[in-house]
């Protein structure tokens, strides 16, 4: 996701927490944004006019914190990537 849509995350300041917990259910995920929820707020609270990726494990920490610069940067290094990728197909000249 974090790949896929990172130009719409900039353009729309977009708030995204992403739960890295892939066994556990819904259960799981619900007790780690209650539990976390001090830490995830404050961080939304920090970042009101800015777009943030926020990673959330299972026990409710905030494993990563991505913010506008990083987000950014890893939307440079896609684009470079994509474009480098179409030259050795030659479908761009």
């Amino acid at each position: 996701m974090e790949s896929d849509w990172t130009e719409e995350i900039i353009i729309h300041q977009a708030k995204v927490m992403l739960l890295t917990d892939d066994a556990g259910g819904p259960i799981h995920w619900a007790a780690a944004l209650i539990s976390g929820e001090s830490s995830w707020r404050r961080v939304l609270l920090d970042n009101l006019t800015e777009p943030v990726v926020v990673r959330i494990n299972r026990a409710g920490t905030i494993t990563k914190l991505t913010g506008k610069d990083d987000l950014r940067q890893r939307r440079d290094r896609l684009l470079t990537s994509r474009i480098v990728r179409a030259k050795k197909l030659g479908t761009i000249e």
